[in-house]
């Protein structure tokens, strides 16, 4: 008899708006993409072999207003993702993820085992994406925000990170009023020493404008 059992690494990212006057705004929710280079330091700090913990002081919270590859598809099928408008290379999207963030399917993400000018292949979707489905297409391999300009790294708040409880750690920072005021478009976890990032996550989270206050909160499981 073969026994198989499932472990997911995950990332779950929360953003909280406040106005000048400190009245709640908004919210949003949404996961995100490990990095290659994050995951070979998590398991360099378990293995005791080398790495920088992810400290008060260390670890940062990064923002900068680079996308990726986005749009919105004209179709699919159980296994394709289309968009009609595009016009990518053959293959050049091999082992990205495309996540649907929007629309028909929302929350799903797959990875890219084929693509040609206008689809890409996945694994069987739970439900099929369609012309309501907006989509972000991410590299695991990058290793930073991609932003050249616009990028602000915040220290942790006091008490952050928090572990040790429920299969999770939980990173906040908060970027006051005259912090990152332009689009929201990209997110990281950022070791300000080793200058190792553990995930990124693309989503457009709208522009912050001088005197809000925008707090991340970011919980990185394994369950």
């Amino acid at each position: 008899m073969n026994l198989k059992e499932s472990i997911k690494l995950k990332g779950h990212w929360i953003l909280e708006k406040f106005d000048e006057n400190g009245n709640f705004i908004g919210k949003s929710e949404w996961d995100n993409l490990f990095l290659n280079s994050g995951i070979n330091e998590i398991w360099k700090l378990v293995c005791g072999n080398g790495g920088s913990a992810f400290t008060n002081a260390l670890a940062t919270i990064g923002v900068g207003d680079s996308n990726a590859i986005s749009g919105t598809a004209t179709g699919g099928t159980a296994t394709t993702l289309v968009d009609t408008s595009k016009n990518w290379t053959p293959n050049a999207l091999v082992g990205q993820y495309v996540s649907i963030v929007e629309g028909t399917g929302v929350g799903q993400m797959r990875k890219i085992t084929a693509n040609d000018a206008t689809s890409v292949t996945v694994s069987t979707w739970v439900t099929i994406p369609d012309n309501t489905s907006k989509y972000v297409i991410e590299d695991p391999t990058q290793t930073d925000l991609q932003a050249v300009t616009n990028k602000t790294y915040k220290a942790m708040d006091t008490g952050y990170p928090t572990s040790g409880t429920d299969q999770k750690a939980t990173f906040k920072a908060t970027f006051g009023s005259e912090d990152a005021n332009y689009s929201w478009q990209e997110f990281v976890i950022k070791n300000s020493t080793s200058l190792i990032c553990l995930n990124r996550k693309v989503s457009n989270q709208g522009t912050k404008v001088s005197g809000q206050t925008w707090t991340l909160t970011v919980e990185l499981s394994l369950s």
